[in-house]
């Protein structure tokens, strides 16, 4: 066979052995009540996220900028307009959120996930991890770090009007 005929066969033969990619792993809590302040927490800065999300009016631009990276070197980081992405999320405008940050709709379905977690660890007393294969796991991770390089580089050149941001 040839070399990627063998690796994806090889993928092929993971899968069927491991019968699942991923798999959803219940741990009971050993000790409930020592989790249960970093549940409560947790909880609490998921819902503040959101509430702020759809109590504060979007704004286009902002003065002033939170992120250290770019007051340093006044470049933007992969995360800047995070803020205002998900202000314009709350109230609806996923376009426009979109626009400030690509990032921002998959974090804030993330932040949601976590939020599901959380109620599930108060409601069962137990943690709930989702366990991916080691392959899939690191497919994810090059993907994720490819599209934040990307959306990274794009920041930079469009910074320096190496091609137009608009």
């Amino acid at each position: 066979m040839e070399p990627l005929a063998q690796k994806l066969e090889s993928r092929r033969v993971f899968f069927a052995a491991n019968e699942y990619p991923m798999k959803l792993i219940r741990l009971p809590l050993s000790h409930p009540e020592a989790h249960r302040l970093e549940t409560y927490a947790g909880l609490l800065a998921i819902v503040a996220i959101f509430l702020i999300s759809l109590l504060v009016p979007p704004f286009e631009q902002s003065r002033f900028t939170m992120c250290l990276f770019k007051n340093l070197t006044g470049v933007p980081c992969p995360s800047c307009g995070m803020t205002r992405a998900f202000l314009f999320l709350g109230h609806g405008r996923i376009l426009q959120a979109s626009a400030l940050n690509p990032l921002a709709l998959p974090v804030a379905l993330l932040l949601l996930l976590q939020g599901v977690r959380l109620l599930l660890r108060l409601a069962t007393l137990a943690d709930y991890r989702l366990q991916l294969s080691p392959f899939l796991f690191r497919i994810l991770m090059v993907v994720i770090f490819l599209l934040c390089l990307g959306l990274w580089l794009f920041r930079i050149l469009s910074h320096f009007h190496v091609i137009p941001s608009e």
